[in-house]
């Protein structure tokens, strides 16, 4: 579709019937301002788009700027005339020339004109007095590419990113005195309300070392920093400690428990559980373990329930407070001294029946137990101690009557305290018992 030439405002211009417009002289370009009734709007558009009223150089706007008309002028191309402007593009700086092939017709831009500028890919819109770019706009400094410097950490209260020299920063995580690098951000939704999270590095070349802060602010009011990160060394240190920690619940080695003053020619990584009463460099150090270091003896309390080996005795003990204010005792399966039962592992031998004879086995007892012998003759109701035997002692027997059904099974005593129960030897009338056999389950279950 051609529009006639605009020679001036307000000229009417309708053709088919359909749209009209209204001419506008100081933009030379016609103004839609009316649909006809016997057009509906997708068929207006057809008709714009096919006359031409509509299309990509009247709608983009892309622009080529010059300062004075090209000797050989484009029909298809809109200029955009900038300073300072020669021969006929004189004093018609920031408007818009097109050439129909014999005249040049010139658009002076209103307020809010969009067009695009070719060279540059850029946007430009008509503010009322300049060009200016419409998608060049610029990031402040603390969202860029580079953080933003500052001294002090209680004025970092926008969204973005910063850095400071640790030598001049206040309110910053503590200690960052020999740090070379702070950076840090500011997350939160007002200046009163947010956290700052801060990385801290003790050489920028060895990120190994950075450790992360982080605080947070509510009304005001800011909290204390805390640690949120670690860094390598930090890790290494907390696992080696951890590790460490869950040896000395498990066991020692040591070499010797009976010493109560140190060896006059200790070599470095010899160990010792120290007796009462030590005297010398282990004096005021008793039951604990003593290790000899390249600096001198190194002394541990071990943690309740501890096991500890002794080499030259091949006695395995256990650690364990006799009251929750004392360091604890060293005991030989002693559980009067440490007040818990630590006999699980001291179940006996099941005894040997053998005709109307049962022989309890002495072996694998401690040298402080005793071991008794129980029977009964009602079906396991009620359960008696028979005979007793002392280790050292050879093992013994006991008779019983064939005219009743038994059962039997033995178990260590140490001091007031019993251990784990056998397995039950039995012996029925008429049919004789059991042969014997080593340690099993519990039966009947522990108790008395």
């Amino acid at each position: 579709m051609t529009f006639p030439l605009i020679t001036a405002d307000g000229q009417i211009y309708t053709p088919d019937g359909g749209v009209s417009y209204t001419s506008l002289l100081a933009q030379n370009r016609w103004k839609r301002f009316g649909i006809g009734a016997n057009r509906v709007p997708g068929a207006v558009t057809t008709v714009m788009i096919a006359g031409g009223a509509v299309a990509p150089d009247k709608t983009n706007f892309a622009t080529t700027p010059v300062t004075a008309p090209p000797g050989s002028p484009s029909t298809a191309t809109l200029y955009r005339i900038i300073a300072t402007a020669t021969d006929a593009f004189a004093g018609k700086e920031n408007q818009l020339a097109r050439y129909d092939g014999t005249t040049w017709f010139y658009t002076v831009p209103y307020e809010g004109l969009l067009i695009w500028d070719a060279p540059t890919n850029k946007l430009l819109g008509w503010d009322g007095t300049a060009w200016s770019e419409v998608n060049g706009y610029t990031l402040p400094v603390r969202l860029g590419t580079t953080a933003t410097l500052i001294t002090d950490w209680n004025t970092a209260l926008e969204n973005g990113y910063y850095r400071t020299d640790p030598s001049l920063t206040n309110n910053g995580p503590s200690p960052h005195s020999s740090l070379t690098a702070v950076y840090g951000e500011y997350i939160g939704v007002s200046a009163l309300n947010g956290s700052q999270v801060v990385y801290v590095y003790d050489d920028e070349l060895y990120p190994s070392t950075t450790r992360c802060y982080r605080r947070d602010q509510g009304a005001g009011v800011w909290g204390a920093w805390y640690q949120v990160g670690f860094s390598e060394a930090e890790v290494q240190t907390i696992v080696t400690a951890a590790v460490g920690a869950a040896a000395n619940e498990i066991k020692f080695t040591v070499l010797d428990r009976d010493l109560t003053a140190p060896p006059a020619t200790p070599t470095i990584g010899d160990i010792y559980l120290v007796k009462p009463v030590a005297t010398g460099a282990w004096a005021g150090h008793d039951h604990q373990i003593a290790e000899w270091t390249a600096t001198g003896w190194v002394f541990t309390t071990p943690v309740g329930g501890a096991a500890i080996w002794v080499e030259d005795e091949s006695v395995l003990l256990y650690y364990a407070e006799a009251e929750p204010q004392s360091l604890g005792a060293i005991i030989e399966n002693d559980p009067e001294a440490i007040g818990i039962v630590a006999l699980n592992i001291l179940r006996p031998l099941r005894p040997t029946v053998v005709g109307t004879s049962v022989t309890a086995i002495v072996t694998g007892i401690p040298s402080t137990g005793i071991l008794d012998l129980y029977a009964s003759s009602d079906a396991g109701a009620t359960f008696t101690v028979v005979a007793s035997g002392s280790n050292g002692a050879a093992n013994f027997a006991h008779a019983f009557s064939s005219a009743s059904s038994w059962q039997f099974f033995t178990r260590v005593r140490l001091g007031a305290r019993n251990g784990p129960r056998s397995e039950i030897a039995t012996y029925t009338t008429g049919t004789g018992g059991t042969t014997g056999g080593d340690g099993g389950l519990d039966y009947p279950p522990d108790g008395g």
